[in-house]
């Protein structure tokens, strides 16, 4: 799994694991594309069983409300769901490459202690 992927699962397993009904289990060699399915079905699950829940985490990632919005009155089914989770991966993915880039940072910088 790349670094970028494994930062990813991490986030999304604290952002969505905090909901009760959702439990993120991932293998060691899941894709992007695999993570992207997962997301999608997951949604499917809010969307239909738990919406408020959905809003909180939607809330929780930052994700733009009026982008959520527009997918949620602008799409169906299989489109509405991949379109959300495309929302999420992106966010995710985004927060990923900042930590990661923030510890690169951190790892290059010369030590202090004296």
């Amino acid at each position: 799994m790349s670094e970028l992927i494994e930062e990813t699962v991490a986030l999304l397993s604290k952002d969505f694991g905090q909901e009760e009904e959702t439990e993120l289990k991932f293998s060691k060699n899941i894709s992007q594309n695999d993570l992207k399915i997962y997301l999608q079905n997951t949604i499917a699950w809010y969307l239909e069983y738990n919406f408020q829940g959905l809003v909180n985490i939607f809330y929780r990632l930052d994700i733009h409300e009026q982008k959520f919005n527009t997918i949620l009155n602008q799409m169906v089914g299989d489109e509405l769901t991949s379109s959300l989770a495309n929302l999420v991966l992106e966010r995710e993915m985004q927060k990923a490459k900042t930590r990661l880039a923030y510890r690169e940072y951190l790892k290059n910088q010369p030590n202090d202690e004296a």
